[in-house]
């Protein structure tokens, strides 16, 4: 029989860091055709670990290794997804596993970033080159700790002048005292490397069914003159066309009287919490103004730079929880079944119009993005 192989994400609300996932198990089926994979989220989201446990039971196999898909041994690594693979064990008599660790500061992350560092940067630049890894944070220090390995890991034997560690939360020092440190060090040159799982608006939503696509969604291919893939309209290809643009600008007039900025995030088609608004209130901290500020999300309708916006409508984020009782579907009468009231609840939410809209702006719309119930079951 053939071994069987669980991989274990901690789980995301956003559905991009979800179909990431899901395409990077994909991808470890197709590269290892010997084995049965499975995947499975911890929280947050489906598939859980326990359902993808089950389809390897039901498959025949009794013991299975797993792979925890976390950079850190932090405590999801060290209880939760242990405490999830007992559980299991007690639900299934005769079926083990075989726990591996975290993902670490592996050689081929490390060469990982090493690769990433000398896309932005010539390698006779590094010596006079400061760079800030920068971690998730935690509240476990040996998390944090492998961070700063990773960051002493990176510096060895590559020829860089420091590199600091960095952490979005939890964990000190924060992103902008990184930055400080390495300016204080004398540092003029400084290159951010996101030491993160899923983190990019170079992040997109979901592809869908990637079956479904002519083309791999995540592939860039170029065909019939244009590149296919998710993200090629909204927004990687604006950022490589305003990348090139003031790349050609330069090289043909010289550098300009002032400068060019991006402002370049990866969490904007989530939750949006270390996005645009984080990255500008550091500029300001800083003491950076824009002058001027040009955004290259798609907007033509016909044909390239039919229109351009001239501003944006705003959105808001909420979340609606209706409240149930446990029971069995044979006995209804025992249970509160709250799917019911959430459609009627719903519906009353989505018939009405919210405005009529302006001359330059549509009219207020409300979207349903999910509903999920967390039951796993069927009865």
């Amino acid at each position: 029989m053939k071994p069987a192989l669980l991989i274990v994400g901690h789980g995301s609300k956003s559905s991009a860091g979800v179909a990431d996932f899901c395409a990077l198990v994909d991808l470890v089926r197709r590269l290892a055709p010997h084995a049965d994979v499975e995947g499975g989220f911890l929280e947050l989201a489906p598939p859980p670990l326990q359902d993808a446990a089950v389809r390897l039971r039901e498959a025949g196999h009794r013991r299975v290794d797993v792979v925890p898909l976390v950079l850190v041994a932090a405590g999801h690594s060290k209880g939760d997804i242990p405490a999830a693979l007992a559980r299991e064990r007690l639900r299934h008599p005769g079926l083990s596993f075989r726990y591996g660790r975290p993902l670490g500061p592996h050689p081929l992350l490390l060469s990982d970033l090493e690769d990433r560092l000398a896309t932005v940067l010539r390698r006779e630049l590094w010596p006079d080159t400061a760079v800030v890894l920068v971690g998730r944070g935690a509240t476990d220090p040996d998390a944090n700790a492998e961070v700063a390995k990773t960051a002493r890991l990176l510096l060895e034997g590559r020829g860089i002048g420091t590199v600091e560690t960095g952490f979005v939360s939890l964990a000190a020092p924060g992103v902008p005292a990184a930055l400080d440190r390495a300016r204080l060090l004398g540092f003029r040159r400084v290159v951010v490397l996101p030491y993160l799982l899923f983190a990019g608006h170079t992040d997109v939503v979901p592809p869908g069914a990637s079956a479904a696509w002519r083309h791999d969604p995540f592939g860039g291919e170029v065909a019939d003159g244009m590149i296919w893939g998710r993200g090629a309209a909204d927004m990687k290809g604006g950022i490589a066309a305003f990348a090139a643009a003031a790349l050609a600008y330069v090289a043909e007039h010289g550098a300009p009287n002032g400068s060019i900025g991006f402002l370049i995030t990866g969490d904007e088609e989530g939750p949006a919490i270390n996005g645009t608004t984080k990255l500008l209130d550091w500029a300001h901290a800083k003491g950076e103004r824009f002058d001027h500020c040009i955004v290259g999300e798609p907007t033509s309708r016909a044909s390239l730079g039919d229109m351009i916006k001239i501003g944006r409508r705003g959105s808001l984020n909420g979340r609606l929880t209706v409240h149930g009782r446990q029971g069995h579907v044979a006995y209804p009468h025992k249970a509160e079944n709250p799917i019911p009231a959430l459609l009627a609840i719903l519906q009353a939410l989505l018939a009405p119009a919210l405005d009529q809209g302006t001359a330059h702006f549509d009219p207020t719309n409300l979207e349903v993005t999910r509903v999920d119930v967390g039951n796993a079951a069927t009865n």
